[in-house]
């Protein structure tokens, strides 16, 4: 990967955490979109993770029924 594609995907991986991390304790959002937004935001996490090593990744506990609001 090149460093201009390693910024793109760095900066598009944070647009899916402040995008997608929302979703995860909104009301507003149904069970199947809360799915997709966990796996979302766990492979986001991950690859921050993997590329800045002082990012705590959070990725532990993540599941749609977890993070349903009460």
């Amino acid at each position: 990967m090149t460093p201009e594609q390693l910024v793109a995907d760095t900066l598009f991986q944070r647009a899916v955490l402040s995008v997608y991390g929302p979703w995860l304790t909104s009301r507003a959002v149904g069970l199947a979109e809360r799915r997709r937004a966990v796996t979302r935001v766990h492979h986001a996490r991950l690859a921050l993770a993997a590329r800045e090593p002082n990012t705590p990744s959070h990725t532990s506990g993540l599941s749609p029924e977890k993070d349903t609001p009460p």
